[in-house]
């Protein structure tokens, strides 16, 4: 249920950024994560919703009806979390490249060691 909550309030934040100049209303936000079909179930959940609404977006004025745009602070966790994303990918591909890498050493070694052992 973490993981959900957790996808769910990225979503928001990358639907935020990409709404940057043009502030949003809760509902549309709400259409945009019902379209991706990201946590369905906590977007149907007002409370839920709405405090995570609340964590990323703040109220702009506006006559007609509630405007709301993404937090500064909201922008930069979602900067860390993508930079936090990249560096787990490079160092999972760092990681494979170190195995390999071992493996192919161990065969150098191992084709040498018999072919030593034949010229004797």
């Amino acid at each position: 249920m973490a993981k959900k909550k957790r996808d769910l309030y990225i979503s928001l934040l990358h639907f935020g950024r990409e709404q940057l100049e043009h502030p949003v209303t809760m509902a549309e936000a709400r259409a945009h994560l019902r379209a991706t079909n990201v946590g369905e179930e906590f977007v149907l959940n007002d409370i839920w919703f709405g405090d995570l609404f609340d964590d990323a977006f703040y109220r702009v004025s506006s006559y007609n009806e509630a405007r709301w745009a993404l937090k500064m602070e909201s922008y930069f966790q979602l900067l860390e979390y993508e930079e936090l994303h990249e560096a787990r990918q490079s160092s999972f591909r760092a990681t494979m490249l170190a195995i390999v890498a071992i493996f192919i050493s161990s065969a150098i070694g191992v084709i040498s060691v018999v072919l030593a052992l034949q010229n004797k």
